[in-house]
């Protein structure tokens, strides 16, 4: 039985969507097999950069095209959050809800950042790196965090 779907989303685009329940922890989908380089500028959030997520210093996690990873959508109040090579339940999530990350989580580019349109009652308006986000959402967020984004926040 399938437990995600694409479909259109009211905060971008498309989006992936549970079709079932998902519990806290638990393991929602694969972002991206593929390591890619990327000695790009920072700030550039050309095509490529957009859609990945940070690992190590120009080590990208890079979805295929029309995935889940390429359809996944930014909120201030993330359900998710990415983990090695995977997206994890951050809490509970009800069925037909559109599964997101905090994309602040995913790259430690200074100077990348993004007008936000999640609608959350947080909403931070505009989204910048692990860097830019207030202390008390860095401890919210931090043991969820890839290590090297973690490690990034007081560099």
């Amino acid at each position: 039985m399938k437990k995600l779907e694409i479909k259109k989303s009211k905060i971008d685009g498309k989006g992936v969507f549970t079709k079932n329940k998902i519990k806290k922890g638990k393991k929602v989908f694969k972002f991206a097999n593929r390591i890619i380089t990327i000695y790009h500028k920072e700030g550039c959030n050309c095509n490529v950069c957009c859609r990945c997520i940070n690992v190590e210093n120009n080590l990208w996690l890079y979805p295929y095209k029309n995935s889940f990873g390429w359809n996944l959508n930014h909120s201030c109040n993330p359900n998710c959050y990415s983990r090695s090579k995977s997206i994890y339940a951050l809490k509970k999530i009800p069925a037909d809800a559109e599964i997101t990350i905090d994309y602040s989580t995913t790259t430690k580019d200074k100077v990348w950042n993004m007008k936000c349109s999640c609608n959350s009652i947080h909403c931070r308006k505009i989204i910048q790196s692990i860097q830019f986000i207030p202390r008390t959402l860095f401890t919210q967020y931090k043991p969820y965090m890839q290590p090297f984004i973690k490690n990034s926040y007081l560099s």
